[in-house]
């Protein structure tokens, strides 16, 4: 992601970085599954999450799930080469779009 972001400010001159890595990395970092396509952006596997699993459900920590603390190296990754000459753009996945993927539409309108 990194590397990609570098070579598309040089290509097209884009007055910012994205530290965006994929939509689904957050429901990832909870243990669900990935699918990965050749042709298309990742998507999140289907729901792992039932309702009785609510309360016993661990938040991860950005620092020290695997997965999460990659989108931190690569943004400070950016922050080096960007300095203070262009701003880095965060993307945290919407508070209803982690729910819905971790349980599937259904089961969250109903569990609303």
């Amino acid at each position: 992601m990194f590397k990609g972001q570098i070579k598309l400010r040089e290509k097209y001159g884009h007055d910012c970085y994205y530290s965006f890595f994929y939509t689904p990395i957050e429901v990832e970092a909870f243990g669900a599954s990935v699918i990965y396509s050749h042709n298309g952006p990742p998507n999140a596997g289907a729901p792992f999450l039932r309702k009785e699993m609510i309360n016993d459900l661990k938040t991860p920590l950005v620092k020290e799930s695997k997965i999460l603390s990659k989108v931190l190296e690569a943004t400070a990754l950016l922050k080096e080469v960007a300095r203070d000459e262009v701003p880095i753009i965060g993307v945290v996945v919407s508070p209803f779009s982690l729910p819905i993927m971790q349980m599937g539409f259904d089961k969250y309108i109903e569990l609303i």
